[in-house]
């Protein structure tokens, strides 16, 4: 038996990620894969190779592609957790902001409050 690539781990993670966000754009529903790719997207970051991190991010679906979901199904309280998980906020607020806070205000539907917090 020979030890584990720092190659090797990146190809194995990769895959693993590639496969469940897959998993959870056709399974809105499914937390434990929600959970599965938060430990992942734990274990990129834990790890010595420091180009991981970086290849397994690319992996994970773009904030625009979270906002576009819970637009269309925002009952799904696992997509929530999911932009919860991932939100990095210097990258993230303005788009989930001008994606998804502005078009439902335009529709009537968000509370009295929102105009304060714009």
């Amino acid at each position: 038996m020979h030890p584990i690539t720092p190659d090797e781990i990146t190809e194995i993670i990769s895959k693993e990620v590639f496969s469940v966000t897959r998993w959870i754009e056709s399974h809105i529903s499914d937390y434990s894969a929600v959970h599965h790719l938060r430990n992942l997207a734990r274990l990129a970051n834990d790890t010595e190779n420091a180009l991981l991190s970086d290849d397994v991010q690319s992996l994970f679906l773009p904030i625009g592609r979270i906002a576009a979901l819970i637009r269309a199904f925002p009952e799904h309280e696992t997509l929530w957790l999911y932009l919860r998980g991932f939100w990095v906020e210097d990258e993230v607020t303005a788009a989930f902001i001008a994606s998804f806070v502005l078009p439902l205000r335009s529709t009537g539907m968000a509370g009295d409050g929102v105009e304060n917090v714009l």
